[in-house]
């Protein structure tokens, strides 16, 4: 009844006076905006966690806990999550600095005889053909591949001061990214809730609207990921094939740029080709290339669009450009929100388009 009194009062408060409301509104959305922004990247990995693992929520507060302790039933499942994260990750970044390290020695030999190696790449026909032409080589100047091969290193080396960089910030996110995950279990209806009853939609439209969305952050979560995941299993087991060392090392870095549109597992599988053929293995880096172009990247083409279409029902295309532009404007992060962004637009302007119809 108090509440009822309180709503009814507020609702009087501001039909007299809408504008300033807005005003007051505005000042501390914006305020709010600018506290939460440094937060934002750990904040939405949290909440994109939550969504992938709330089923286990569920699980456990319905059959371990009988639907009661909620709390307990969110830390359980925040604690699986980390463990999930945190062990394997660690396990495999151990896994990883190995393998790397033993990458060094014959990494340094090929590279020793730096004179006989630019020989070996200008050999390359298509390389030979642009060295050939004197237009080509005018424009862009110099020893070209010289330049390129200063600039992949120089690149590497920033790559890995950035790692070092970074290790406190990696820290301080996953502390915010468990904190957070756990409210956003055990409370996520609430907001979801919240987020429903502002919607400026009738309650079909809104029930639509949140389906719509559920369903293609849902089908990106797990179709961009299983397909990931294979393709890293295929790139690693053909790594494994043709004698390449590392295996868990290019595997992982498989599944990372397996989610990356247009370069893909190429960026592995391409490199390890070039090795093997300026080693003097022309045999296996034949077979690798090949089974990176028919094999890994098909598997591409043929399971991503259908993970991520069947369910969702959004066009290939509006994943595509969401997938890129996500990825340009907010970075890996943004593999998720660029197609959900783009699929709650195109939702609305249908809406808008059957209004002007109808009126």
């Amino acid at each position: 009844m108090g509440d009822s009194n309180y709503k009814a009062g507020a609702s009087r408060s501001v039909r007299g006076g809408y504008m300033a409301f807005a005003i007051l509104l505005a000042i501390f959305v914006g305020a709010s905006f600018f506290i939460i922004r440094p937060l934002a990247p750990a904040l939405l990995w949290a909440s994109m966690l939550s969504f992938f693992t709330y089923p286990l929520y569920r699980f456990i507060n319905a059959r371990v806990f009988k639907g009661k302790h909620a709390s307990l039933s969110a830390a359980v499942n925040t604690f699986i999550l980390l463990s999930l994260l945190v062990l394997p990750i660690g396990m495999l970044a151990a896994t990883m600095i190995t393998e790397a390290a033993a990458l060094y020695e014959p990494l340094s030999n090929l590279y020793a005889d730096k004179g006989a190696l630019m020989e070996k790449i200008r050999s390359l026909p298509v390389i030979s053909y642009v060295m050939a032409s004197e237009e080509i080589s005018y424009m862009l100047g110099g020893d070209v591949v010289t330049s390129i091969g200063d600039a992949a290193a120089s690149f590497a080396a920033k790559i890995s001061r950035g790692f070092v960089g970074n290790v406190f910030t990696l820290f301080f996110d996953l502390s915010v990214i468990t904190f957070a995950s756990f409210f956003f279990t055990r409370d996520g209806h609430v907001a979801i809730r919240f987020i429903y009853s502002i919607l400026p939609l009738s309650d079909s439209l809104r029930a639509e609207f949140m389906t719509k969305g559920e369903n293609i952050l849902s089908s990106i979560l797990y179709g961009v990921m299983l397909t990931a995941a294979v393709q890293a299993a295929l790139c690693a087991f053909g790594w494994w094939f043709v004698g390449l060392k590392a295996v868990a090392l290019f595997g992982m870095l498989s599944f990372v740029f397996a989610m990356v549109p247009v370069v893909g597992t190429a960026a592995i599988w391409a490199p390890g080709a070039l090795y093997l053929y300026f080693s003097g293995e022309t045999g296996h880096a034949l077979t690798l290339l090949v089974w990176g172009i028919v094999v890994v990247s098909m598997a591409d083409s043929l399971l991503k669009p259908m993970f991520i279409s069947d369910k969702s029902h959004a066009h290939v295309l509006l994943v595509f450009v969401g997938i890129l532009g996500g990825l340009t404007a907010w970075g890996f992060l943004g593999l998720f929100i660029g197609p959900f962004v783009l699929a709650g637009a195109y939702f609305l302007l249908s809406v808008y388009s059957a209004m002007i119809k109808k009126g």
